[in-house]
């Protein structure tokens, strides 16, 4: 009787044995996809579909803040660099208009940062805020010479329009009064920043007019 016991006693705990190894090969065989960095990203970067992809790991090795969607990373910006291959968790990301101004205008492929003095006429009386879109004008206001630019001249009391539909990566804080050394940073491209430069270089004022959210000229 006590063999039998001892028998029975031995297989049930064999069984028990086999049961623990099968699950936790199981949870080792388990398999989920996860978000990791495609290639070397740098801190402070806006990421887009062709910086992030998919790869399938055990899923004992996934933290509980790593992605699983690039969804929800698309459009985010990094804290930290990125080497190809890391894990993409919540934790690493922030707000795109929490990145620097190098960060922000990775969002707007082709543009160069420029910043125009913040007065009432560039900050729409303290209206506009980053992340909104303005069109800039150079004002020639009464008193400033006859300037030129390309083949035609613009004599004071001229309105000239230099960029359209560009976004407003910055702009003086709470703190920063307004005309006192402060600036508008806007992304444009190249040409329109070199419109503008020219534009000031001339003595014109720079003016910018907020256009609508979703609005396109």
């Amino acid at each position: 009787m006590k063999h039998r016991t001892f028998f029975v006693a031995a297989a049930l705990f064999a069984f028990a044995a086999a049961v623990a190894v099968v699950t936790l090969v199981n949870g080792y065989l388990k398999t989920e996809k996860i978000v990791v960095a495609a290639r070397d990203i740098d801190a402070n970067v806006v990421l887009t579909e062709r910086d992030v992809r998919t790869e399938t790991v055990s899923a004992k090795t996934v933290g509980r803040d790593v992605l699983k969607d690039p969804s929800g990373a698309v459009g985010k910006a990094t804290d930290r660099p990125l080497p190809a291959g890391t894990p993409v968790c919540s934790g690493y990301l922030k707000p795109p208009l929490a990145a620097g101004a190098a960060g922000k205008l990775s969002a707007y492929p082709g543009t160069v940062a420029v910043s125009v003095p913040a007065n009432a006429d560039a900050t729409v009386g303290g209206s506009i805020k980053a992340g909104d879109r303005v069109t800039v004008y150079a004002l020639y206001k009464g008193g400033s010479p006859v300037v030129q630019q390309g083949q035609k001249a613009l004599s004071p009391g001229s309105l000239e329009e230099l960029a359209v539909n560009v976004p407003v990566l910055s702009v003086p804080s709470g703190n920063s009064p307004v005309g006192q050394g402060s600036a508008v940073t806007l992304a444009v491209s190249l040409e329109q920043a070199s419109r503008i430069l020219k534009a000031r270089a001339a003595g014109a004022e720079i003016a910018c007019v907020l256009l609508p959210l979703g609005k396109e000229e």
